[in-house]
């Protein structure tokens, strides 16, 4: 008797789907922790002439703030996709959130004074839902929201 072959066969690699845009908060978004951040660092370097340890304590909060005001920003990320858009945050939890296109029904996009100088802002996708939190999907501190609108805008007409 014969020993049977046996087949192989090898998994089908499955197409993974590309976002049509990858996104993070702008920096602008993420200022006053920045600022808060070089602040404390200044007062810190300046005080170690003076007294040690709260010098290098100051300086240690600065830096501190600084490095959770960028984890924050690259922790959050906005992706729109062929069939929708979504937030996601990862950190030390993380959050997910998606909304098809057919179920947004009203987009608003913000911009303080500041926003609008640096084209930095806000979009809001409204959508049908049961509860208030259910109800919205906010993209915070976008570079060039109009731009974002237009491409969602698209996609919602096809």
């Amino acid at each position: 008797m014969e020993p049977q072959e046996q087949t192989i066969q090898k998994p089908i690699e499955e197409k993974v789907e590309q976002p049509l845009e990858k996104i993070h908060p702008h920096y602008l978004s993420y200022l006053s922790y920045y600022f808060l951040g070089v602040v404390f660092a200044i007062i810190g370097i300046i005080a170690i002439f003076y007294i040690l340890i709260l010098g290098a304590i100051l300086f240690l909060i600065g830096v501190f703030v600084f490095v959770i005001g960028e984890t924050s920003r690259r922790a959050e990320t906005f992706y729109i996709w062929e069939n929708g858009v979504e937030r996601e945050y990862k950190m030390f939890s993380s959050s997910h959130k998606f909304v098809e296109y057919r179920n947004i029904q009203n987009m608003e996009v913000d911009q303080s004074f500041l926003q609008n100088i640096f084209n930095v802002g806000n979009i809001d996708f409204n959508t049908a839902g049961g509860s208030a939190k259910e109800e919205e999907l906010i993209f915070n501190g976008i570079k060039n929201p109009h731009e974002i609108e237009r491409i969602v805008q698209g996609k919602m007409k096809n």
